[in-house]
């Protein structure tokens, strides 16, 4: 029967484990994704703001 003192070994290699790849892996690729996220969400507003003011001088022009 697996005592309590295996289960507590067991559950530390398996988060030191875990903790590894984390670091090594898959914290770096989540923060590239951010970045590349936070780098077209930002595109994608200024290109909202450009059509935005296309469309506001368009309405202009025609009321006149």
């Amino acid at each position: 029967m697996i005592t309590r003192n295996e289960i507590s070994t067991a559950a530390a290699l398996g988060s030191a484990w875990i903790a590894n790849i984390w670091e090594g892996f898959a914290e770096p690729l989540l923060q590239a994704a951010i970045i590349l996220l936070t780098v077209l969400g930002a595109a994608f507003m200024v290109w909202l703001r450009f059509l935005d003011i296309q469309l506001k001088r368009r309405q202009l022009r025609e009321k006149e």
